[in-house]
C-alpha cells in the first residue's frame, strides 16, 4: 500500500488480557479502508494483542520531519503491552513520499488511490497485516504511510500481488516526485518494554 489520509479508530484497548478469547468472526478497523477489516481469529495470540493495541496508533506533531521511531505514539501504546506479552518481532514497512506537483488531484493520483484501495483488500486477505496507516499529505505534498506485519515473509508475499504491482506501476510512471521505502524490526517482549530498530 503506498498512499495518504488519516484515520482515527474507537476500538477499545483497554480490555486486552492474556486469556483473550475471540469468536470466528471477531473483526477490527485495521487501516483507512472500514470495508476490509482484519479478522482477529486469523492471527496467533501475541499478533491479535499487538493488532488491537495498533488502534491507538497516532502520529506526532510533526511526524513528517521525525525519525520514525518518534513519528508515532508508541510509547504510549506499548505501555500497554501485558508484562507476560512473549518476546515477538514483527515487520514494519515505511513509505516516505512527496506528490510530483502534476499528481495533485489529477486523474493518475485517483488511480493510485483505487489500486491503494485494492491492494490493501489483497495482502488484508492474503494475511498477516496489522496495521495500515497513512496520513493527509502536507502543503508541500510530503506524506508517510506505514504497515505494521506480523513477519516480513507475510509482506513480501503482499508485495506479489496483483493490486500492489499494479500501484507500483504508477510509481514507475511519476506519480511521486521523489519516495522511499524505510523497514524496520518491531520487538515487543513482556514489562512494557519494545524497540524499533531497521532492518
Amino acid at each position: 500500500m503506498v498512499c495518504t489520509a488519516l484515520i482515527q479508530e474507537n476500538f477499545d484497548c483497554s480490555s486486552i488480557t492474556s486469556s483473550i478469547q475471540l469468536e470466528e468472526d471477531q473483526s477490527i478497523n485495521s487501516s483507512p479502508y472500514p470495508d476490509h477489516p482484519l479478522n482477529l481469529a486469523t492471527l496467533d495470540k501475541s499478533s491479535q494483542e499487538v493488532a488491537i493495541l495498533l488502534q491507538e496508533l497516532q502520529p506526532n506533531e510533526g511526524y513528517l520531519d521525525l525519525p520514525y521511531t518518534e513519528a508515532f505514539n508508541w510509547s504510549t501504546i506499548f505501555s500497554k503491552i501485558p508484562h507476560n506479552f512473549p518476546a515477538t518481532e514483527f515487520y514494519i514497512v515505511a513509505f516516505r513520499s512527496c506528490l510530483a506537483l502534476s499528481s495533485v488531484n489529477s486523474e493518475i493520483f485517483s488511480e493510485l488511490h483505487a489500486h491503494d484501495e485494492q491492494a490493501h483488500c489483497e495482502a488484508n486477505e492474503s494475511g498477516g497485516l496489522l496495521k495500515y496507516w497513512f496520513g493527509v499529505a502536507a502543503p508541500d505534498r510530503r506524506n508517510l504511510a506505514t504497515c505494521v506485519w506480523v513477519n516480513r515473509d507475510w509482506s513480501l508475499k503482499a508485495s506479489r500481488l496483483p493490486q500492489h504491482n499494479r500501484a507500483m506501476e504508477l510509481i514507475q510512471r511519476g506519480v511521486y516526485e521523489d519516495w522511499d521505502l524505510d523497514r524496520y524490526r518491531l520487538n515487543v517482549g513482556g514489562g512494557k518494554q519494545w524497540s524499533i530498530t531497521q532492518y
